[in-house]
């Protein structure tokens, strides 16, 4: 992942552990991305502050540091969260109401005889 972008941005970190990564704005985790063999768990956060920085950093991240298409935009002051769906790669536009929103590119947990190996190869 290039990080070379946030060298510039202040205000801004990173925390990386084996399985997530999260890039922070202040005092808040603004982008949480979570791996798992299912898929990806994606969690934005705003903490009360709809800023125009706040926005610009969490879409920042999803332009140049993942493979995920997540788009913020601001429309007669209410946030909307833009996304690609899994099952059929249209773009989705949801309000932003609370204070996190979570996107779920995980694969569901089989429920026949299917191995969690097998549905992780065709994800690939």
């Amino acid at each position: 992942m290039d990080k070379k972008w946030i060298r510039t941005k202040r205000a801004t970190s990173w925390n990386e552990g084996e399985t997530f990564i999260e890039m922070w704005y202040h005092q808040t985790p603004v982008v949480r991305v979570e791996t798992t063999e299912r898929g990806a768990l994606v969690t934005l956060r705003h903490n009360g502050y709809k800023t125009v920085t706040t926005k610009a950093r969490i879409n920042d991240f999803f332009r140049y540091s993942s493979k995920h298409s997540v788009v913020i935009h601001q429309r007669n002051f209410v946030w909307y969260v833009n996304y690609r769906d899994v099952d059929t790669g249209e773009w989705v536009e949801d309000e932003w109401v609370d204070d996190s929103y979570t996107i779920d590119y995980r694969e569901p947990i089989p429920t026949d005889e299917t191995t969690h190996e097998e549905v992780f190869k065709t994800m690939n």
